[in-house]
């Protein structure tokens, strides 16, 4: 389980995550990068680093001129269910939490903390000093643009916690309760996603899957077939949300395929035009992985597309026994059994 935490003051930032320590949850590390142009205090444990180290990391966002990576780490067992971690994270941007929620569905809970804007400005006089006027004013201003976020993206939000200040009833200790049962919630539903009975469409735990590629024109077509295959107990991945422009959705696309078992390949008169769709086959073939093609219109096989996937049997949608022939062509270590 990954659980994200968007909107923690600095004081309660520090006590949070010790907490969620005492909860046996790894805390993910970040880098920043900031030019030379941008002036920010720092307040967090974030270590400096270069624009190249940044680009090395998986997962990015940006934050008032700098760039935030997330390190590596642990994050991928968090991301299949295998351990628990927790990343803080200061972004306004709703595409961060988008595309985790899009590539690892139930296996994320964000969270949001919501604090009042005067109790929060107390927070920052405190830890960066009176005089610091322009840095309080900041940071000030990046908890209005983080509620906004809230307000305008409640969706992408599992649950809220509210933090009144120390000395208020809605204490550190109060925002610890109120995390403790949210805890317990994710954890159960982490068991539930992790059970092999049960199969989660798309698919998110740690066992062999089917990558699905296909062009989002296609959705209502192949959809019928997903849910067929999910039905005989077919472990499937595909990408719900359609976030092709995300700042870290090839990645995240990188990072399924790297994991699947098979590729199931829907190919039409739209995929064979998506660049998006190229650009997964061709990962898929790089990393090894085998391509089953299902052909759902009279589209015809680019020379291209042929070469990169070499001499294979297409499955031909309009067939009688279409389902039949898919069932069996489709590895049997994405079936539970």
């Amino acid at each position: 389980m990954l659980t994200v935490i968007c909107g923690l003051p600095s004081g309660l930032r520090e006590i949070v995550t010790d907490f969620f320590r005492k909860e046996n949850f790894d805390i993910i590390e970040k880098i920043m990068y900031t030019p030379a142009d941008v002036q920010w205090h720092t307040l967090s444990p974030k270590r400096d680093a270069s624009e190249a180290a940044i680009n090395h990391c998986r997962f990015t966002y940006p934050s008032f001129g700098r760039t935030i990576g997330i390190c590596d780490g642990d994050i991928s067992d968090a991301l299949c269910g295998k351990k628990n971690c927790l990343l803080t994270c200061s972004s306004d941007r709703p595409e961060i939490y988008s595309e985790l929620k899009a590539g690892y569905g139930g296996y994320v809970n964000t969270i949001f903390v919501y604090t009042d804007p005067e109790r929060l400005e107390e927070i920052y006089k405190k830890h960066c000093g009176n005089d610091a006027e322009e840095e309080i004013r900041r940071r000030v201003q990046l908890g209005g643009m983080l509620r906004k976020l809230y307000t305008e993206n409640i969706d992408l939000f599992d649950d809220i916690v509210i933090f009144g200040g120390e000395g208020s009833e809605f204490d550190s200790n109060s925002v610890c309760r109120q995390l403790k049962n949210i805890i317990k919630k994710s954890l159960e539903s982490q068991d539930k996603l992790n059970d092999s009975a049960y199969v989660e469409f798309p698919y998110q735990g740690h066992e062999q899957y089917l990558f699905t590629s296909y062009s989002h024109n296609d959705r209502d077509t192949i959809m019928e077939d997903l849910t067929m295959l999910r039905n005989h107990g077919c472990r499937l991945w595909y990408d719900t949300a359609g976030i092709r422009g995300g700042q870290n959705w090839p990645d995240i696309i990188a990072d399924k395929l790297e994991h699947c078992a098979q590729v199931l390949l829907f190919w039409s008169r739209s995929s064979s035009v998506s660049h998006e769709v190229a650009n997964e086959i061709n990962y898929a073939i790089n990393v090894g992985k085998p391509v089953l093609p299902v052909m759902i219109d009279d589209a015809v096989m680019t020379g291209g597309m042929k070469l990169r996937i070499g001499s294979l049997q297409y499955i031909q949608r309009a067939n009688f026994d279409y389902k039949k022939n898919l069932l069996h062509s489709i590895s049997p270590n994405v079936f539970d059994k």
